[in-house]
């Protein structure tokens, strides 16, 4: 969905272009934080009886199931509950 205007999202970009390289780095990591934290409080609304520990492995499978195979995945899973 894309409910801005043109005009907008060209006034948008200008004013990023014109920010200092520190606030745009900060920027783009804030808006990391706030999807990572989206899509954990998503996680614990599906599965609330899941512990923390479940919750970040279904985060990880979620944030690379596109970049990793699913046998990688597994064994992550694996380690990581071995390790706790």
């Amino acid at each position: 969905m894309n409910d801005t205007t043109k005009e907008i999202t060209k006034m948008q970009r200008m004013l990023h272009k014109q920010l200092p390289e520190r606030e745009k780095w900060a920027r783009a990591f804030e808006m990391i934080e706030n999807g990572k934290a989206t899509l954990i409080s998503s996680l614990k609304r599906k599965f609330p009886q899941d512990s923390e520990k479940d919750i970040f492995i279904k985060m990880v499978r979620v944030l690379y199931k596109k970049d990793v195979s699913e046998e990688f995945l597994n064994g992550f899973e694996k380690k990581f509950r071995e390790q706790m």
